[in-house]
């Protein structure tokens, strides 16, 4: 993590609230649910992305930009202290979310990192890095190797 990340993410606990574990916990469950409901991984092969320090590096990347709209977009409510109001465009449209409670807050920062309103998606290309640096096999050929794998215990 480089220190502009570690800045963001110091304002994204202080904002919050919330402890480093549980900070990390919610980035490794975040990353689970992106590659198995928008990646559409099965567990194994989800299992495998997470053990590679490219995905790794991918994925943070694209939260810590997710972090630093959060917190650009996010602007206190100057009579009500610990309310926010939250800018964003649709279109040619400012429109602005006003967040009252706490809870809402916290609520709110989950699901601006639900795994499917993130933008960015994996390419062939790099998913294929990603297993090879785990595996030693590109994506397709570990899914051929696994598939002759199923088919040989099928045999026997």
């Amino acid at each position: 993590m480089d220190q502009h990340q570690e800045y963001i993410k110091q304002q994204i606990l202080e904002l919050i609230q919330v402890s480093e574990e549980r900070y990390f916990f919610f980035q490794v469950d975040m990353a689970q649910r992106y590659l198995r409901n928008v990646a559409c991984l099965d567990s194994e092969n989800a299992s495998i992305m997470q053990k590679s320090a490219l995905f790794w590096e991918w994925f943070l990347g694209h939260w810590y930009t997710r972090e630093e709209e959060l917190l650009n977009s996010l602007h206190p409510d100057v009579d009500n202290p610990g309310e926010y109001y939250f800018h964003k465009m649709e279109g040619e449209k400012h429109l602005w979310d006003h967040i009252e409670t706490f809870p809402e807050l916290v609520e709110f920062w989950e699901f601006y990192h639900s795994p499917v309103r993130m933008r960015a998606m994996l390419t062939k290309t790099f998913k294929d890095e990603i297993f090879k640096e785990v595996t030693g096999l590109t994506w397709q050929r570990y899914q051929i190797k696994e598939l002759k794998k199923d088919k040989s215990l099928k045999l026997s």
